[in-house]
């Protein structure tokens, strides 16, 4: 986090113009991005952030 990690979060806040709960996602798509990881999440809001270079895996749960 730093500098760096800020911009990212507000370039991904102006090009999906989010608001509210929504930063707070922004917040970790760009740590994610950032550190090259993979986000593993159970719900597909974060699907619209893959094209930001985010790598994304659904996460299935068995007892689900």
């Amino acid at each position: 986090s730093g500098r760096q990690h800020w911009r990212l979060v507000m370039e991904l806040i102006e090009q999906y113009r989010l608001e509210g709960g929504e930063i707070e996602r922004a917040r970790l798509v760009a740590l994610a991005i950032e550190h090259g990881a993979t986000l593993v999440v159970a719900s597909t809001e974060f699907e619209r952030f893959k094209p930001s270079g985010l790598r994304l895996e659904l996460w299935r749960s068995a007892l689900i």
